[in-house]
């Protein structure tokens, strides 16, 4: 693997906010996974719900759609956007506008 050699010490900036924009990102993200198990599953006999076959692969893809797929394609993810966070490149750029 390729190491990266930085011109001073990363800081944590802005750390709060990139806490915050994760947050706000993976509870989106849990809260329709849930949605989708609970309208799409069966439930059992102990009040669980359970995914099987092709089903149970749309919350993963949920996940890649709204984190990976945002992120490449407009440069930021919702929480991102929300907390005014500009993702760059390790050379200092940022790969395209947010929303």
């Amino acid at each position: 693997m390729q190491d990266f050699e930085f011109l001073e010490e990363p800081k944590p900036k802005y750390i709060g906010r990139r806490y915050l924009a994760g947050f706000i990102d993976y509870a989106i993200v849990n809260t329709i996974a849930f949605m989708l198990i609970f309208i799409m599953g069966t439930p059992d006999g102990e009040g669980n719900y359970h995914l099987n076959g092709l089903p149970a692969l749309l919350p993963v893809l949920f996940w890649f759609l709204f984190t990976v797929c945002l992120e490449t394609w407009f440069g930021a993810t919702v929480g991102n956007s929300i907390v005014h966070l500009k993702p760059i490149t390790l050379s200092g750029y940022a790969s395209k506008d947010i929303f």
